[in-house]
């Protein structure tokens, strides 16, 4: 899926970051760890593995700010 946003432009991955960054406050104030591991700090990484260069828009930091609050879940 992120490989078709990247394929179809930032516009796209920028849609998917923001439904990631709801997905990390949701699961977040449930405190579903579970889901905060497996579906929002993987599909993060993938993000930020495949994203290019040139995508450059604030709401990627905003992700990695997430990402980062949650990375201590991946050991």
């Amino acid at each position: 899926m992120i490989e078709r946003c990247i394929q179809s432009g930032e516009d796209a991955l920028i849609i998917k970051a923001a439904d990631i960054i709801d997905s990390f406050k949701w699961y977040s104030k449930q405190n579903n760890i579970e889901e905060l591991r497996n579906h929002c700090l993987k599909t993060a990484n993938i993000i930020f593995k495949l994203k290019p260069d040139d995508f450059n828009d604030e709401i990627f930091q905003e992700l990695k700010f997430w990402q980062e609050k949650f990375k201590y879940l991946e050991n």
